[in-house]
């Protein structure tokens, strides 16, 4: 934790440090007060960054960039009607950053993940479907066998489960009849 307070420091400086060079570069001139509230805003964002990791907010952020820089690189190939081996590319890269990132947050809810296959709606305009496959941790099982939970956990018996799949529903903008979780005990 020490680490990650230290690292966040650093930031803060190397910002603060930039923010007094560009003041002092562009002092007296019409972009002044431009350049003073985009530091400010840059500042500020500094500052809040640890409360909105702490406060679960950053995988939320990060999933809605992921989706809208794919839906931007893709207009951008289909505007300059580039090849489709790079929209093929795009794709799997985005893929794979999406498939990390639902592992991340399924450690967080102590579940393996083990596969993830994504269907993609017409043009890539965002996800269709969702199919998850994944384990649950052991410690997870043990608690459940001492609150009196059978050998066989239903997913109904698994901890946070539903609350996993909310959360992956609103990182990814889809039903959860669009969302598919088989975890095995």
């Amino acid at each position: 934790m020490s680490a990650y307070i230290r690292d966040w420091l650093k930031i803060v400086l190397y910002t603060q440090i930039l923010v007094i060079i560009c003041s002092m570069l562009l002092k007296k001139s019409p972009f002044e007060k431009y350049v003073g509230l985009f530091t400010g805003f840059i500042t500020l964002s500094c500052l809040i960054y640890p409360l909105l990791h702490l406060a679960g907010f950053q995988d939320r952020l990060d999933a809605s960039w992921i989706l809208s820089s794919l839906r931007n690189e893709f207009s951008v190939i289909r505007n300059e009607e580039i090849s489709g081996d790079v929209e093929e590319s795009l794709q799997t890269n985005y893929e794979q950053a999406i498939v990390r990132q639902i592992k991340q947050t399924g450690q967080s809810y102590q579940l393996n993940i083990e596969n993830v296959n994504i269907s993609w709606k017409e043009n890539i305009d965002g996800i269709e479907y969702i199919k998850i496959e994944g384990t649950v941790e052991r410690d997870v099982l043990e608690e459940g066998e001492k609150a009196g939970v059978s050998d066989v956990m239903t997913q109904e018996d698994i901890p946070d489960l539903q609350e996993f799949c909310l959360t992956i529903c609103q990182l990814y903008h889809i039903d959860r009849d669009r969302l598919e979780i088989d975890v095995g005990s």
